[in-house]
């Protein structure tokens, strides 16, 4: 990304980590770069004994059904291209949106279920009625 999300400086993500320290330091937004990017082969790695439920591209796509409007302003130019280009840039895109099941059951995604069980507002259900 260009603007990196957490300190919100233009290419920090892309420099060496002592370089980001500097970069930090002169601009008077921290000390120490702290942040781990990994690549989607790596991440998929790192999740390997999970099921992925994806949600990038849906919430892309959809920010207003995901509550995502603050991250999409679906009013403008630039949202419009990120929408129609996201899809051939995957692997490439700064964040993806994942929702990690176990492997080892049938899990049921139930939206709209009660706010005690509630991960946003998608639910995992197992089918035996338990978590």
């Amino acid at each position: 990304m260009v603007i990196e999300g957490h300190f919100g400086l233009p290419f920090l993500s892309w420099i060496p980590k002592p370089l980001a320290h500097l970069y930090l330091r002169v601009t008077g937004k921290g000390n120490y770069y702290y942040e781990e990017h990994r690549s989607l082969r790596g991440l998929t790695q790192l999740v390997k004994g999970f099921r992925i439920h994806d949600y990038t591209l849906a919430v892309v796509r959809n920010p207003e059904k995901f509550f995502a409007t603050d991250i999409f302003n679906t009013q403008t130019l630039l949202y419009k291209w990120i929408r129609w280009i996201t899809p051939y840039l995957y692997q490439w895109i700064p964040t993806y949106i994942w929702i990690l099941t176990k492997n080892d059951g049938p899990i049921q995604l139930q939206t709209g279920a009660k706010m005690d069980s509630c991960l946003c507002h998608f639910c995992f259900l197992r089918k035996d009625g338990m978590g």
